[in-house]
């Protein structure tokens, strides 16, 4: 076999193909690609100028590097790298980059992390900015420590808890500051409020005894089942109230029912000294009579009787009717009225009678002296003198009045001349009468307007 050598640089054109081994001791630069069954030794490499490049060193440098399936293996330092991509696992000593580091004990300081299957932690972990977990949640953990606060919309399964002014122990005893709970609060046993309880708008209700409370102040309504007992009661910022003293109501009390222990039976209530309800046995309704006892007066300024009223056992008094009254119902109002006895009288007093003091008299059997120039009276009119005198008779009769004048001794030649007033007429036409003979008498009666008649 033939050896070739070549001294100086050496320029070929086509395809060079070697069997066995081939040596270059300067550089060899080809703008085809170099194959080969063996392993090719080189002590810098450069391909697509520049592009990649492997130095004396050993080190490699190309615009980007992508390996099929190989990968790379027992590589050192990898500088400069501006991202790393594969499908592959990537194992490493240490990782460090802008806001993550892996060290060489696996322990990893990043910025933020987000895991769509979650994150599963062999030991304690710490969370520096807080922790932000999404559906999966947190489980199978060890204790959390150090946490300002833990947010959820799930369930929270601890053994305990334990916060300032907070804890729950494993029996469920539960220790707080305050509680709101804006859907209610149920408890299947008795509660204890060291500090007080305010409840909103739900109130308390199925509760069982209340005991040891100091006040209770509520705006609804208080009901029980059972029979309250309390120090005091104040109801409506003191309208009513319960002391040791007493019930005090400021405004309107309405009660279905109400028991005073020291009232007696079919007895009516009134108000006492001091407002006090009480009764007296001289005040009684029995469902059917309402009765006044003895020495008991009824005074009323207004009483209405729709049906009838009975006076029975009602004394007997001597009338004095120049200043008693009676009673009568008045067609006007329905109403019964007061009048005086002298006031009765003389409304019912007609023609012919006279009331005086509330005394009824004839007036026909009155005896009145005539006068010269005077009216006549109802009644009887008589003159003593012998000379001439005239009277008239009365201006406004009533139907029924009567008058009698009797003359005296008169003279021959003298007469007493009775005048009609008015329209009265005598006989309905005469206008006067004369008496001439001594103790001539003449009576009339006024039978109807303008209408003296002689009788």
């Amino acid at each position: 076999m033939a050896y070739k050598f070549q001294l100086d640089d050496a320029i070929m054109s086509g395809s060079l193909v070697q069997e066995g081994a081939a040596e270059v001791v300067g550089n060899l630069t080809t703008q085809g690609i170099i194959s080969g069954s063996g392993t090719a030794t080189l002590f810098g490499l450069n391909v697509g100028q520049g592009v990649f490049s492997v130095s004396n060193e050993g080190a490699a440098v190309a615009a980007s590097l992508n390996n099929s399936s190989g990968g790379i293996t027992n590589a050192g330092a990898i500088a400069g790298a501006t991202s790393v991509d594969g499908s592959g696992d990537l194992t490493m000593g240490t990782i460090t980059m802008s806001g993550f580091t892996v060290d060489a004990d696996g322990d990893t300081v990043g910025k933020t992390l987000s895991a769509s299957a979650g994150v599963s932690a062999g030991a304690a972990s710490t969370f520096f900015g807080g922790c932000d977990l999404q559906v999966g949640g947190l489980s199978n953990t060890g204790p959390i420590a150090g946490a300002t606060s833990v947010d959820g919309s799930g369930d929270l399964t601890m053994g305990t808890i334990t916060m300032t002014g907070f804890s729950v122990d494993a029996d469920g005893d539960t220790v707080g500051k305050t509680l709101s709970a804006s859907a209610g609060v149920s408890a299947g046993a008795a509660s204890t409020f060291f500090g007080g309880c305010d409840l909103q708008v739900g109130g308390l209700s199925n509760t069982g005894p209340i005991a040891g409370a100091t006040t209770i102040t509520s705006t609804g309504i208080f009901s029980s089942s059972a029979t309250p007992t309390l120090v005091g009661l104040n109801v409506g910022q003191g309208a009513f109230s319960v002391a040791a003293t007493g019930v005090t109501v400021t405004n309107a009390l309405t009660a279905t029912s109400a028991k005073i222990s020291d009232l007696t039976n079919n007895r009516l209530v009134l108000a006492g000294a001091a407002g006090e309800l009480e009764d007296n046995a001289k005040l009684t309704f029995d469902g059917a009579d309402l009765t006044l006892g003895a020495s008991t007066r009824l005074i009323a300024v207004e009483a209405e009787v729709s049906g009838d009223l009975t006076l029975s056992g009602t004394s007997d008094h001597a009338v004095a009717v120049a200043a008693d009254s009676v009673y009568f119902l008045d067609a006007t109002s329905g109403k019964v009225r007061r009048d005086t006895f002298v006031d009765l009288v003389s409304a019912i007093a007609g023609g012919g009678l006279t009331a005086t003091a509330g005394v009824l008299s004839t007036q026909a059997g009155a005896v009145s002296g005539g006068m010269d120039g005077g009216t006549a009276t109802e009644g009887y009119n008589y003159f003593t003198g012998t000379v001439n005198a005239a009277i008239k008779l009365p201006a406004s009769p009533s139907n029924g009045d009567v008058v009698t004048i009797k003359a005296g001794n008169t003279t021959a030649g003298q007469n007493i001349t009775i005048n009609c007033q008015g329209s009265h007429k005598i006989d309905q036409d005469a206008t006067n009468i004369h008496l001439e003979s001594p103790y001539a008498a003449i009576t009339l009666v006024y039978m109807r307007a303008n209408d003296w008649r002689l009788v």
